[in-house]
């Protein structure tokens, strides 16, 4: 799947959450199993057709499905990675809820400031699915 339409299919998807501080209540997994963040990024992405294996935030960097892509050239559908947090990058989450534009990173909990992020956690690496070999 080309990075365009994974990244529409991720935004149409998580324009169907219920994206608040009581998120989690609507999603199938609890507040404590998505402390990190994984199990909401693993929820969205595999119902945006993405086929991959769950894994903590401390363990993504080493999956193999998918690659680092060099910072500034996320797109939507990326995933945004810190080492004890990870999330969905989507720059038209904010344009369709109408909110600040660095407000590209979507959690269970809701739209966030990437740049604030970055400034109380340093950089995020980004990474890209890239589809498994069969």
């Amino acid at each position: 799947m080309k990075s365009a339409l994974i990244g529409i299919c991720v935004t149409a998807f998580l324009a169907l959450l219920p994206l608040s501080a009581n998120a989690d209540s609507n999603l199938p997994f609890t507040a404590q199993e998505n402390a990190d963040g994984a199990r909401f990024v693993w929820y969205v992405l595999q119902r945006s057709g993405m086929e991959f294996d769950y894994l903590p935030a401390d363990l993504f960097p080493e999956s193999s499905s998918f690659k680092v892509i060099e910072h500034g050239l996320q797109d939507a559908g990326d995933v945004a990675w810190w080492p004890r947090m990870m999330a969905i990058y989507d720059p038209n989450f904010p344009k369709a809820r109408e909110l600040p534009l660095d407000v590209a990173i979507v959690t269970a909990h809701g739209p966030l400031s990437l740049t604030k992020l970055e400034e109380q956690m340093g950089p995020a690496v980004f990474y890209r699915y890239r589809k498994a070999a069969k």
